[in-house]
């Protein structure tokens, strides 16, 4: 049966995979809010142990390693791909003097903002934040939210693409391989220098 993993690693099945390079979009991300001179940077991952996550926050902490700054695991809160995750992580993370968070998807981000609203935060400004997807939520969100884009529509003719060929090529199929799209970086007006 003609098989093409598209986004999500399974480690045991061997097929053509289809993903956004998570790794280079996570250390993007991060460095991103270190150049704007945030040295306590969170993390709120979702998704519990999956590849996805688990890349996103190698990313992090190479973008850390590579600047020099001491990671603690207390930056570092885990939950789900939602809302309430954004919000109950922000919390933590604030009680341990984060300056900004890097949201592993828009919708964490959006619940960093709910935070920052009940507790009079002002994002950009008291709170740095940069989500992932650059989904339809970041122009929504005041201030907009800079996110980090995969190229969707690229990955997912490309997982098309492949089911084609190995329907042509049942007989004589070619050796799996992995296809990896480079995120870009999109950047709004959610991440400002940390206050002094």
């Amino acid at each position: 049966i003609p098989l093409v993993l598209l986004d999500r690693a399974v480690y045991s099945v061997f097929s053509d995979f289809v993903s956004s390079d998570n790794k280079y979009g996570g250390r993007c991300a991060t460095e991103h809010l270190i150049i704007n001179g945030h040295q306590k940077i969170g993390i709120i991952l979702g998704g519990g142990a999956t590849y996805t996550a688990d890349n996103r926050l190698e990313g992090y902490k190479e973008a850390l390693a590579r600047h020099k700054i001491a990671g603690h695991e207390d930056w570092v809160s885990r939950g789900s791909y939602s809302q309430e995750s954004g919000y109950e992580g922000a919390g933590a993370l604030r009680k341990q003097g984060v300056t900004a968070i890097f949201a592993t998807n828009d919708l964490i981000a959006r619940g960093i903002y709910r935070y920052a609203q009940d507790h009079g935060l002002q994002i950009g400004t008291d709170l740095s934040v940069v989500g992932y997807d650059n989904t339809e939520i970041c122009d929504w969100l005041v201030p907009p939210l800079t996110s980090v884009e995969q190229n969707m529509l690229s990955m997912g003719e490309t997982a098309v693409d492949l089911l084609l060929r190995q329907m042509e090529e049942e007989e004589h199929p070619k050796p799996a391989q992995n296809y990896y799209y480079m995120p870009l970086l999109r950047q709004r007006k959610s991440v400002g220098s940390p206050k002094k």
